[in-house]
């Protein structure tokens, strides 16, 4: 796996020991540690507890050590309170193995996925932070997932377009069904962070509503083509941040937006 695919990883699920007897540990032990030296990393059952993680420790390295929680909370605290769980493991410094995030939608099938997916995930920011784009180009139409066809909204997962790093207020873009990027009257959103330099760049924004595009804290200078608005930087930057200014008069929608080099 490792020669055909780059930057591949195997993780062994905490399940079979090395006696092959099928008798979950729910820690890092004698019994599954030989799994976890072949691999690069071992996923722990979820009815540890903190004494197990303390023991699972003294086995292997501890980032290379993914508790497991489970969204369905069977033997750890989960559902919306799935962040006490990653308060746990983030104070052993371990790492993360999350199961069945599905729950949003099997456990509320009348609800907003949409609502329901960001009151989830935006509790478990602090924990996960959102890494830099490293390279152009980017482009995103928003799209959560969601696809039309004639029996209605089907989700699937390989529609999903790269989503902006949500902040966790009243205040935040809201994704919509139908594609696009519903950004709040008033306020300037951060779509993105960077750590990237190029020789400059254009960006490409297409909106409902007039906008103001920042990059790097400074509003940059846009000509409107027909529904786009376009910026062009001309000469070398380094790139950390990306955002969107809107009116006071209300909401608006942005359909896409693309960042290539020049």
């Amino acid at each position: 796996m490792r020669e055909s695919t780059r930057f591949s990883r195997v993780i062994w699920y905490d399940s079979v020991t090395v006696k092959g007897m099928l008798k979950w540990q729910n820690m890092l032990n004698e019994l599954n540690r030989d799994w976890y030296e072949c691999c690069d990393g071992i996923y722990l059952n979820y009815n540890w507890n903190d004494g197990m993680l303390l023991r699972s420790a003294d086995f292997g390295v501890i980032n290379k050590i993914y508790v497991g929680i489970d969204c369905f909370a069977r033997g750890c605290l989960g559902g919306w309170d799935c962040h006490r769980s990653f308060a746990k493991t983030n104070l052993m410094r371990m790492s993360v193995a999350l199961f069945a995030p599905g729950w949003i939608c099997e456990r509320f099938p009348d609800a907003n996925p949409i609502e329901h997916g960001l009151r989830f995930w935006n509790k478990l920011a602090l924990y996960t932070p959102a890494r830099p784009i490293l390279e152009l180009p980017v482009s995103t139409s928003f799209c959560a997932g969601f696809t039309k066809d004639k029996e209605g909204l089907r989700f699937r997962l390989g529609s999903i377009s790269l989503q902006p790093h949500f902040i966790g207020t009243s205040a935040q873009p809201m994704p919509t069904k139908y594609g696009g990027l519903l950004l709040p009257k008033g306020k300037c959103t951060r779509l993105f962070n960077f750590d990237l330099k190029c020789q400059g760049c254009r960006i490409t924004a297409r909106a409902r509503r007039e906008i103001k595009i920042v990059v790097n804290d400074v509003i940059q200078k846009g000509r409107r083509k027909g529904d786009d608005i376009l910026v062009t930087i001309r000469e070398p930057i380094h790139l950390h941040t990306l955002d969107i200014c809107t009116d006071d008069i209300m909401d608006c929608l942005l359909y896409n937006i693309s960042i290539t080099e020049m």
